[in-house]
Order: structure tokens, then sequence, then C-alpha cells
């Protein structure tokens, strides 16, 4: 028979991090359990739910209440993220936010883990509330080149 998994580490809550933006708005706090800025009315582009970069997302719950999610890796590692990843000189592999933008805002373009070690991205957008006039492009319209855009920019 074997004998049951201890752990130093218990399941826990982050706090969300509010990161003002010029261009960021009100709304997203509807979205944010927990999201506390302050002033009210100060228009916050992101909220960071999980984030091991800085500003480093901070436990709310538990034993390890206070502390930050990069601290709490360094000793915890495995525990948290299995051998695969634990031990890595790599930031947690994931930053999830909640975007709130009240103006349009430009494509981002990100470098690979390739052309930026340890320092790539990956990005997966899910859209939780929009304008009804709202759009999202993506790509270029038929007809359109890469040499075209490029003339454009």
């Amino acid at each position: 028979m074997l004998a049951p998994m201890t752990s130093a580490v218990t399941p826990f809550v982050l706090e969300p991090l509010a990161v003002a933006r010029p261009w960021g708005g009100t709304r997203a706090r509807a979205f944010v359990e927990g999201a506390s800025a302050e002033p009210a009315d100060s228009p916050i582009g992101e909220w960071w739910l999980v984030s091991s970069r800085e500003p480093a997302s901070r436990i709310l719950t538990g034993p390890n209440a206070g502390r930050s999610l990069p601290d709490l890796l360094a000793e915890h590692g495995e525990e948290v993220l299995g051998r695969a990843l634990a031990g890595k000189d790599e930031p947690f592999p994931l930053l999830v936010k909640v975007l709130d933008a009240v103006v349009p805002l430009s494509v981002q373009v990100h470098p690979s883990d390739a052309l930026s070690p340890g320092d790539g991205k990956t990005e997966s957008w899910y859209v939780l509330n929009a304008e009804e006039d709202a759009v999202l492009y993506l790509g270029l319209r038929d007809g359109a080149s890469a040499e075209d855009l490029f003339r454009a920019v």
C-alpha cells in the first residue's frame, strides 16, 4: 500500500494585481474576484491573475499567505510545478491577464523562445465581454500581401 502524500503546499488563491495602462478602463473589476485597485475609478488596463514576473503574484490564503509566487516556487517548485518544470532557471510558465481596453489596441508580436530564450511568449485570447460594435482583426484583407503591409507601415 502507498503512503499518503504530504505537502507543505496546499491549494491557495492569488491576489489579482492591477496594472494601470493609459488605454485601460474600469469595467474589468466585475470579472476579477477580489479586485481592489484604488481609486476605484482609475483606468486599469490589465489585471494579472497569475504572474511570476514583476509585479509578481502574492498568495492570499493558506499557510503561505503573504509570500510571492516566485518565492514559493523557489522553495517548493517540484510540489507546485512537477519534476519536469521544477528547478529550471525560468519564470513560472504562465502569465494570466484580464485586459480592459477602452480604445483600440495595436497588434502585438512577441518573440519565440528560439529568438528570445526564456522570454518567448505564446498567447491565447478568450473574450469575456465586448461592446456590440467591437471587432477583432485577424490577418490581412483579401488580396493584401506581406509586401503591401510593410509598405503601409
